[in-house]
């Protein structure tokens, strides 16, 4: 008896991504999905979201809502905190 494999798909859209592999937008595009993961992975290990303590996809987007933002209030705490970043002039 035969094993059938199994039919792989998104085919298209995976040979789409490898054509955009290299540019400029593409580059742009990880780095920006990299950035969200690195917030994710703060979130779940520092701040103990790695199960949701409310119930239902509403309530979940609640919570990761509530937890960015108060990853964002941090962040804008440390920024302030450190005042405004001063521009030296070169002298060329």
């Amino acid at each position: 008896m035969r094993q059938e494999k199994p039919r792989l798909t998104g085919r298209k859209e995976r040979q789409h991504v490898k054509t955009l592999k290299g540019t400029e937008a593409f580059e742009r595009s990880a780095l920006e999905r990299k950035k969200v993961e690195m917030l994710f992975e703060y979130l779940k290990r520092n701040l103990g979201l790695r199960w949701l303590r409310l119930c239902g996809l509403s309530c979940a987007k609640d919570e990761f809502l509530l937890a960015a933002i108060g990853q964002s209030l941090k962040k804008l705490v440390r920024l302030c905190a450190n005042g405004p970043p001063v521009v030296t002039k070169c002298a060329a």
